[in-house]
């Protein structure tokens, strides 16, 4: 299984996209999301994966200062063994201590995640929440 942690500078904000990889099909995108303005809510399509998720981005961002958006990738393929939402939490760990691919804007990060998992991210990210806002506001330039 594989989880993809994508960290861009901004407000805070988190969001899960959910895939069950099958040898037929996949099933999702599940999709969770918080963010600025949005009334909270537990989320539902995700579940405990969710915050299993959050917390070690949270550690991450707290160690280095940052806030961040985050939207967080993850593949279940066959085999996997549902042996609780904490193998979730150490994935998410390990993919925060990889060295980090740094991109110029959003549209070179879209174009990766989907490059590195599947185009079933790609339909995905259409639907982001945290990418619909990020490209939606706009910033001042110093």
């Amino acid at each position: 299984n594989r989880v993809t942690v994508a960290l861009i500078p901004g407000p805070w904000m988190f969001e899960v996209l959910e895939f069950w990889i099958r040898e037929d099909r996949v099933k999702g995108p599940y999709i969770d999301a918080e963010i600025p303005m949005k009334k909270e809510i537990y989320p539902e399509n995700v579940g405990g994966a969710y915050h299993a998720l959050r917390l070690p981005v949270l550690e991450y961002l707290r160690g280095v200062k940052r806030q961040a958006a985050v939207i967080t990738v993850i593949e279940i393929f066959p085999g996997w063994i549902p042996l609780g939402v904490w193998r979730f939490r150490e994935l998410a760990r390990r993919a925060l201590q990889q060295e980090p691919k740094v991109f110029n804007d959003l549209e070179q990060l879209v174009k990766n995640l989907v490059a590195s998992t599947g185009r079933y991210v790609e339909k995905a990210l259409r639907r982001s929440s945290v990418l619909s806002f990020l490209r939606k506001q706009s910033t001042l330039k110093i």
